[in-house]
C-alpha cells in the first residue's frame, strides 16, 4: 500500500488500514487510542473534505472522554433524576396521551406514552454515556461535553431532541431548559 498520497501527522496506538478504493487518495490510516471509540487520525488523506471530517471527529472524540468516573456518576444521576421529576409532572397534564407513565429505577428512566411508544433513557457507566431509545428517532448515545449531553454524530443535545419530540406528541411546547444539564440551542 503506497503512502505517497498521505500526509503523516503522528503515530498512536494500533493502526486500522482501510482498503484502497480505485483512487489512492481515498484510502487512509487511522490510529485508535484514548477511551471508548475515540480515534485520532494518524495519516490523513490528501482529500481536504475527508481530512477535515477526520480531524473534526478526532477533536470531538477527545472532548467526550474528559469526564472522570465520579463526575460521570454525579452528572448522569442528576440528569436522570431531573428528567424524571419533569416527566412525572408532564404526564399528569391534561394534554398527556392516554396510558402515560414514568418510572425510574436502577439508572433506567422509562417514559411510556401509550400509542406513541416508549422512551428509555439510561446511563452506560463503562462508556460514560447516556443512551436514549426513542420511538420517534430511534437509539442515540450521548456524551457529556460543554456541560450538556450531546449526540456526537449530529451535535444535537439530548434535551433539545426530547423537547422537539415531546412537543409533537403533547401538541404543546415542552421546555426542558430548567432540567439539569440542559442547554438552550
Amino acid at each position: 500500500m503506497s503512502r505517497m498520497n498521505y500526509r503523516h501527522l503522528a503515530s498512536f496506538g494500533r493502526y486500522l488500514w482501510l482498503r484502497p478504493s480505485t483512487r489512492a487518495s481515498s484510502t487512509c490510516v487511522y490510529s485508535f487510542s484514548g477511551c471508548g471509540r475515540a480515534a485520532h487520525a494518524s495519516i490523513l488523506p490528501n482529500n481536504t473534505q475527508q481530512r477535515d471530517k477526520i480531524l473534526k471527529w478526532s477533536s470531538l472524540s477527545k472532548r467526550y472522554c474528559s469526564i472522570s468516573d465520579l463526575d460521570f456518576e454525579n452528572v448522569s444521576d442528576e440528569t436522570l433524576e431531573s428528567l424524571t421529576e419533569f416527566l412525572e409532572a408532564l404526564v399528569e397534564l391534561d394534554c398527556a396521551p392516554q396510558e402515560s407513565d414514568v418510572s425510574f429505577s436502577s439508572g433506567v428512566l422509562t417514559l411510556q406514552l401509550g400509542s406513541h411508544g416508549t422512551y428509555v433513557i439510561n446511563k452506560q457507566t463503562p462508556n460514560k454515556q447516556i443512551w436514549l431509545s426513542s420511538p420517534t428517532s430511534g437509539p442515540k448515545r450521548y456524551d457529556f461535553t460543554d456541560n450538556t449531553w450531546i449526540y456526537k454524530h449530529d451535535g444535537v443535545a439530548m434535551h433539545t431532541l426530547l423537547m422537539q419530540e415531546l412537543s409533537e406528541i403533547f401538541n404543546e411546547e415542552i421546555d426542558l431548559t430548567n432540567c439539569a444539564y440542559s442547554v438552550v440551542e
